[in-house]
């Protein structure tokens, strides 16, 4: 016979939703990763030469520069809930 093992401490997933940069939801989440899209942001080397950061930084092994990532819709973003501010 089928012997019950459960324990009270199942999760069910009932939804899902995310927000990523380059995405609204998990379908074009799912459709960027796929497609190999890149949804960061990168400082040019005129940029952070400008912010002073020097040319033998930039070009070592190791160095990101990265800007970062941009959600949409940042208005729907609770940012007292994280302790931010929308900047």
């Amino acid at each position: 016979m089928f012997e019950d093992k459960r324990n009270g401490l199942e999760v069910a997933v009932i939804g899902m939703s995310v927000r990523f940069p380059g995405s609204r939801n998990y379908r074009e989440f799912w459709d960027n990763l796929k497609n190999g899209v890149e949804s960061i942001d990168f400082y040019s080397e005129d940029e952070l030469l400008e912010a002073g950061v020097p040319a033998e930084k930039i070009n070592s092994a190791g160095f990101v520069d990265v800007k970062g990532g941009r959600v949409k819709s940042r208005d729907s973003f609770d940012y007292t809930f994280f302790r931010l501010h929308p900047s």
